[in-house]
């Protein structure tokens, strides 16, 4: 999720609170400096299955939030 620097602080507590209520608790979430200015949000989720729809929810609820630009989920594996 990308969002400006005056709404980093909530749109992070935003993204843990909307993943921990649909039981999808972040291992971390990595803040990384964007150069044109604001940040991304990735977060890492515990657990080996996520149901790609609530994913898709969470995605819509969150781009609601002010400050808040983007919005997308994606699977990677860790090895």
């Amino acid at each position: 999720m990308t969002t400006s620097p005056e709404h980093l602080d909530e749109s992070r507590e935003s993204l843990r609170d909307q993943l921990e209520s649909a039981s999808y608790p972040p291992q971390g979430i990595e803040v990384i400096e964007r150069e044109q200015g604001g940040a991304e949000l990735v977060a890492t989720l515990m657990g080996t299955t996520a149901d790609p729809r609530e994913l898709d929810e969470i995605v819509s609820r969150l781009e609601q939030h002010p400050g808040v630009e983007n919005a997308s989920w994606s699977l990677r594996t860790t090895e």
